[in-house]
């Protein structure tokens, strides 16, 4: 079952106000943003709706992005503002492409074009699927939930209970859909402003990535994070989430 999480009320949601979705990364789901929705809700109706592994393949992304079309035009009239973090990030990047009158503006936290050329990707994962069958569950969560900064009482139970419900394999099944991920030639169809945020740590997305992103989408900006890794949000919350604000004040 596909779900999303709603941050405002319908007594509080206005037509004229542009709507955020926020996309959460890879092995957690929408409690992933507590702790920015705690303050953007008071800011913007928020939807958060929850990217759920699936086949692993190329027709995930197909999926996810149907259905935050279908949740974003159910929730509001106006175009949103898309946030997204690694996984989430690639899902905003395919709904500007099929679905560019959806979009006001993008934010990709770790995003990247993708390839054609999965061989390398399907390779990592079986050392990945290797590695993951011999760490006992238990310690994958505490693994998973220790690198989230940020998170405390009923954020930080909520994100170890979504970690706990994704699971090794769901994890396994996010990661497997980046090896048929590539939107590489559509780019420069993209027009809305877009902010790219890259960790200058990041040994996850593939080399030059971010470069890519900014020198195929129009009016994009990049920012360089120091001492940031793959998801500036999760290495660097707090320099992450002022950049947004900042970001999306500028689109008023």
């Amino acid at each position: 079952m596909q779900q999303s999480t709603e941050a405002d009320t319908p007594q509080s949601r206005r037509p004229e106000q542009t709507p955020v979705v926020l996309l959460h990364p890879g092995g957690v789901l929408a409690s992933f943003w507590q702790p920015l929705a705690a303050d953007l809700h008071h800011r913007y109706p928020l939807l958060m709706p929850e990217l759920l592994p699936l086949s692993g393949s190329a027709t995930d992304w197909n999926s996810w992005t149907h259905q935050v079309a279908t949740q974003l035009q159910a929730h509001s009239s106006a175009p949103a503002h898309l946030i997204g973090v690694s996984l989430g990030a690639n899902v905003a990047l395919h709904m500007a492409i099929k679905h560019p009158a959806l979009v006001a503006s993008l934010t990709l936290d770790s995003g990247q074009a993708g390839s054609a050329e999965s061989k390398a990707m399907l390779r990592v994962l079986s050392v990945l699927k290797r590695m993951l069958a011999l760490v006992p569950t238990a310690l994958y969560q505490r693994l998973m939930l220790r690198q989230f900064h940020g998170y405390t009482g009923a954020a930080r139970s909520a994100l170890a209970a979504d970690i706990q419900r994704v699971g090794k394999r769901g994890f396994l099944l996010h990661v497997q859909a980046h090896a048929f991920h590539n939107v590489g030639a559509a780019l420069t169809t993209i027009k809305v402003p877009t902010l790219i945020l890259a960790g200058a740590n990041d040994r996850l997305t593939r080399s030059g990535a971010a470069a890519l992103l900014h020198e195929r989408i129009a009016h994009s900006t990049l920012i360089v994070v120091p001492d940031a890794g793959h998801g500036v949000l999760i290495s660097q919350p707090l320099r992450a989430y002022n950049q947004i604000i900042h970001f999306l004040q500028a689109q008023q």
